[in-house]
């Protein structure tokens, strides 16, 4: 794995309700591989960012820019336990195969700051639905959105697919941040129906049509959509057609992951949170 030397930067802002001192912010220039269909196209600049944001803890932050990379960034949850967002191949480091983490590519070349978000350090073991839904959780992701404030992002949207969307249906309820603009709920986890009355901010929610996991059913993110009554922006977008899968209906190489439909799925997104109204359908 190909590694620039890594450079240390100290953070202003007191951590842990303001009772430590200013930490110290890991970054690292990484190389990374990526999914096979999205390897062609402007090339990406990645960086490893170890963020200090609760006593003893650090949240790894796996950011990636292109050239024409400007103002508005994205934090992309993934699904499953969020344990982690690449693994090792060959010696390289390569992003793993859930949709939101394998599209990375498709938001950077978009013109998007796009911050892969894995579980905390001390989540070794993953992210469960109690953490996801803790104030432990809302304090690494301010701590991740005032990073990337301070680093010239304006507009910060939270994304998350499947199981991920229980982290950002909450955030969506707790989170009062200037800068975040948006929250996007892609392969809804049925369950967060429950946050939808506290949700008040501008969300787009994207779901396959042929979605095939039990948990993530189309009917229940129609319900979720409609239970949103206090969003003053909120859209819907039906996905169709792609690839023939290649796992199982609740993992991410099938219609629950987007399979051969993350151009389009991607590129809806981008529109909404490019203040544009997307599509109510797309398909390849």
């Amino acid at each position: 794995m190909m590694r620039w030397a890594p450079a240390a930067v100290l953070a202003c802002a007191l951590l842990g309700g303001g009772d430590l001192q200013a930490a110290q912010i890991e970054r690292e220039k990484v190389d990374v591989l990526l999914y096979r269909d999205f390897r062609g196209g402007a090339p990406l600049e990645w960086e490893d960012v170890y963020l200090p944001t609760r006593k003893g803890v650090r949240q790894r932050l796996l950011i990636a820019r292109a050239a024409n990379a400007g103002d508005k960034a994205v934090l992309l949850f993934p699904g499953g336990s969020g344990r982690r967002v690449t693994v090792e191949r060959r010696g390289r480091m390569k992003t793993t195969g859930n949709f939101l983490i394998r599209s990375s590519p498709l938001f950077a070349r978009a013109g998007f700051i796009t911050v892969a978000v894995p579980a905390p350090s001390d989540r070794s073991g993953g992210m469960d639905d109690h953490f996801r839904t803790s104030e432990a959780h809302h304090a690494d992701i301010r701590a991740a959105v005032d990073f990337l404030v301070r680093e010239g992002a304006r507009e910060v949207f939270l994304v998350g697919t499947s199981r991920g969307t229980q982290s950002v249906g909450y955030l969506a309820t707790v989170m009062t941040h200037q800068n975040v603009k948006g929250h996007v709920l892609t392969a809804s986890a049925d369950r967060i129906i429950s946050f939808a009355q506290g949700i008040e901010h501008p969300v787009l929610m994207a779901h396959h049509v042929d979605d095939g996991c039990r948990k993530t059913t189309y009917s229940g993110a129609q319900a979720t959509f409609r239970a949103i009554t206090k969003s003053p922006r909120k859209h819907f977008i039906t996905v169709s057609g792609g690839d023939t899968p290649l796992s199982r209906p609740c993992r991410a190489k099938s219609a629950h992951g987007f399979i051969g439909a993350e151009r389009e799925t991607v590129g809806a997104i981008v529109e909404w949170m490019n203040g544009k109204t997307p599509p109510a359908n797309v398909s390849p």
